[in-house]
């Protein structure tokens, strides 16, 4: 009985990991080799997701797309990575949150004020909430 559990176990532990591994490399686009689906600035993209999230999302979600803005706020997540914050349309609260992936750029030299063209994919917003990309390289 313990040896059917244990490769029962065993069977389910090795599928778990290969749909993992599965999810994780479609999901993992290289938006470095990428064009972007579209160019857009931070206060357009916000505002159609403000308007209307279905068809924003029908539009964007998922794509690679460059959004151009200036940054509001930079910060680093606890892993590390920058997480820079896009002015979207003079809103305070919200705006177009990008994760850098730091393996193929880096956001050092970036400070609040400066004008960036940011590339990476969109994972969608809403009505009173931040736009948010990730997997961003950057680009002054």
């Amino acid at each position: 009985m313990i040896k059917k559990i244990s490769i029962g176990l065993s069977v389910f532990v090795v599928f778990t990991a290969c749909i993992i591994y599965f999810l994780k490399c479609s999901s993992d686009t290289d938006v470095l080799s990428q064009s972007p689906v579209i160019i857009i600035s931070a206060d357009s993209l916000f505002m159609q997701y403000q308007t209307n999230e279905v068809e924003a999302n029908q539009n964007y979600l998922n794509k690679v797309l460059q959004v151009n803005g200036v940054v509001s706020d930079i910060t680093r997540s606890e892993n590390g990575e920058h997480i820079l914050v896009l002015k979207a349309n003079r809103e305070e609260m919200f705006g177009i949150l990008c994760s850098i992936d730091t393996s193929v750029s880096n956001a050092d030299g970036i400070k609040p004020g400066d004008r960036v063209a940011i590339k990476g994919i969109c994972k969608g917003g809403g009505e009173m909430s931040d736009v948010i990309l990730y997997n961003c390289i950057t680009s002054k």
